[in-house]
């Protein structure tokens, strides 16, 4: 190959290699670009920011705006509350008539109870005293009540510490509520000063209201960071709320996964369904208050949303408005379990029943089958024990008349008193739970 020859094949080769080497230069370029892009773009997927009211979950936290839009944040294994308390006795249905206060003629009253519906469309509301009310003041209220044209009918045991006083009224209200013998009267005012709890309840018809502006009104508010109480009995999974306003208070959710999946929820009329289904309700709600277990009928508002089933975490959302007392309490709530209690989770993240390996052959626990379970011997299985206060009646005989049970609200039962016992089982002590002998 002659020189000139050589000259081109040089210049010819120097092209072909610069060109392929702007090519790789390009190229790895390119690929770092794209590496970095998908990087970014996985880290960005993977977090999700609280947005909405019904409860949203980021990586490692689920939020929820309250109503007042204050954001509550719970980790896993951690609860947030916010808690608001109002402290002003009110009426739950329309009054055309007010009368004064009790406690402006009697002094002592410690507390108003929550006004509560009778049978027959009367209504009863119970004054707490914090010693024996003084029953010449309790005469002079009932006295004041002549300028609203009500009249002192009827006496029963006016001798004794715990009378009961029969009136009946000439304005246009709803005539016989109450019944005494075999008359019918408008009210009944009933004395309890002979032994605690001191109290006056006084029965009313529903055209009847009480002037509670001496009272005033006072609200507080807290919010509170406490550890997640959940687990998981029977096919439901159990919240246990406390930590907010104090020690007396406390609120148990239980539901059922496979009724009620992620974002589901769980209406204030579908626990009102259930609240008798017992055993095999789908859901329920256990409300604790200054003066015990509170009934469905003290609640206002019920909200439980279903956050998340898996693995890795139980959350639940929850609002309830209930009266406790004279105090009405507004507690919203985010639970969060730091994994899932004591169950197995399907690959779609329905929650099915722990599965116990019973062993083989005399391995298997007798006495429960090797289902690490039995039913609570105190309440035979509905959760439940016999009210003490009422012997299961629901109400109790005072001055002639009944009393509804405050303990059990009326119910005649009240919550297991076993704190080994969740929804009417206990863990088997002849094989520790575990179902193996």
């Amino acid at each position: 190959m002659n020189k000139k020859k050589k000259a081109v094949f040089c210049i010819i080769l120097s092209l072909i290699l610069a060109v392929n080497l702007a090519a790789c230069a390009s190229s790895g370029k390119g690929t770092g670009d794209s590496q970095s892009l998908n990087s970014n773009t996985g880290r960005t997927s993977s977090k999700t920011t609280a947005k909405n009211v019904s409860g949203s979950k980021s990586a490692s936290s689920f939020s929820i705006k309250t109503t007042d839009g204050q954001t509550l944040e719970a980790k896993p294994g951690y609860t947030a509350i916010s808690h608001t308390g109002t402290a002003t006795p009110e009426s739950s249905h329309n009054t055309s008539l007010i009368f004064p206060y009790l406690g402006d003629y009697v002094a002592g009253i410690s507390e108003v109870g929550t006004e509560k519906a009778k049978t027959g469309g009367a209504y009863s509301t119970v004054y707490y005293f914090d010693k024996a009310p003084d029953i010449d003041s309790v005469k002079k209220y009932i006295g004041s009540l002549s300028s609203y044209s009500c009249t002192l009918e009827k006496t029963w045991g006016e001798s004794s510490k715990d009378p009961v006083y029969y009136l009946n009224c000439s304005k246009k209200v709803t005539h016989g509520g109450v019944s005494y013998g075999t008359k019918n009267y408008d009210l009944q005012i009933t004395v309890y000063a002979s032994k605690t709890p001191y109290f006056v309840e006084i029965v009313y018809p529903s055209e009847i209201g009480f002037d509670y502006s001496s009272l005033g009104s006072s609200s507080s508010s807290d919010t509170t960071t406490v550890k997640t109480d959940c687990s998981y009995s029977d096919g439901k999974y159990y919240f246990h709320i406390t930590g907010y306003c104090d020690k007396d208070n406390k609120i148990t959710v239980l539901f059922d996964p496979k009724t009620y999946t992620v974002g589901s929820s769980i209406s204030y009329s579908d626990f009102k369904k259930q609240k008798d289904a017992g055993k095999s309700s789908l859901c329920d709600l256990i409300v604790h208050g200054k003066k015990g277990y509170l009934d469905i009928s003290d609640t206002k508002d019920i909200t439980v949303k279903v956050l998340e089933i898996s693995e890795t975490a139980v959350a639940i959302s929850l609002k309830i408005i209930y009266m406790d007392g004279s105090n009405q309490r507004l507690v919203q709530a985010v639970a969060v379990t730091d994994g899932n209690p004591n169950e197995t989770v399907n690959s779609d993240n329905s929650a099915v029943a722990p599965i116990v390996s019973p062993g083989t052959g005399s391995n298997v626990c007798s006495a429960c089958g090797g289902s690490g379970r039995v039913i609570c011997h105190v309440c035979g299985g509905d959760g439940q024990s016999l009210c003490p206060n009422c012997n299961g009646t629901g109400s109790y005989s005072l001055g002639g008349s009944l009393v509804r049970c405050t303990r059990c609200g009326g119910k005649g039962s009240v919550k297991c008193s076993s704190s080994r016992c969740v929804g009417g089982m206990t863990s088997c002590t002849a094989c520790g739970g575990d179902g193996i002998r």
